[in-house]
């Protein structure tokens, strides 16, 4: 009879690093808003532009144009804006940012 043997030695496997969870799906992504609503950090495209044709002139003039993709870096929700359209920074107030529409990418 064959003396009993030990078990083989067993070493603990590391588990296979999990893949970092997904961030959530915005749910404001691909909505029509008000870029008053929009949420800080999100991108944006501007769909329409409802101001008067003198204060619509100067923002065009400035490069912030319908179809334009744009970014938000603060919105205090009040309706003062801070949004970077290209390399430019902008500061918008209550009256533009509840009269511009924007679909959020």
């Amino acid at each position: 009879m064959t003396p009993p043997q030990d078990p083989p030695h067993l070493r603990m496997l590391s588990p296979e690093p999990e893949a970092p969870p997904a961030p959530p799906a915005s749910p404001q992504r691909g909505k029509t808003l008000p870029l008053a609503r929009v949420k800080g950090g999100q991108d944006f495209r501007i769909t329409s532009i409802q101001l008067g044709p003198k204060k619509r002139d100067q923002l065009h003039e400035q490069g912030i144009l319908s179809g334009s993709k744009a970014r938000i870096l603060h919105n205090d929700h009040k309706g003062r804006v801070i949004l970077r359209v290209g390399n430019e920074l902008f500061i918008l107030g209550r009256l533009e940012t509840a009269r511009m529409f924007v679909v959020v990418l």
